[in-house]
């Protein structure tokens, strides 16, 4: 799973500075859209893809498009994060081992 947060700064003559507001969040993978909160409005924005000059929509390739998302929109203004989430089967996977070694080291230890 893939989640694409897009903020928008504004300047804020009061604080002298500029502040982000998170303008959509949105969830998807190679299988499509699952989630968008806020503005749906940026699943319409085409991308292009520079090697190829092909224009990608969300439906064509969810993954390729996010890739290419913040090329085509983050400048200025506008911020494009992308942040992949492992599975939690996948993360399972990863404790094992370590509950493995523990034990191996504490018997390594008490044997003494």
């Amino acid at each position: 799973m893939r989640q694409i947060t897009i903020t928008q700064f504004n300047f804020e003559p009061d604080l002298k500075t500029f502040v982000g507001q998170v303008m959509a969040v949105i969830d998807l993978d190679a299988d499509g859209v699952h989630d968008v909160r806020g503005s749906a409005h940026y699943l319409e924005i085409p991308v292009t893809d520079l090697a190829n000059g092909r224009s990608i929509r969300v439906d064509d390739d969810p993954i390729l498009w996010s890739d290419l998302l913040a090329e085509t929109i983050g400048y200025g203004d506008i911020e494009v994060g992308i942040e992949d989430s492992v599975k939690a089967e996948s993360g399972r996977a990863s404790i094992e081992p370590d509950t493995v070694a523990t034990r191996a080291l504490s018997a390594l230890v008490h044997e003494r």
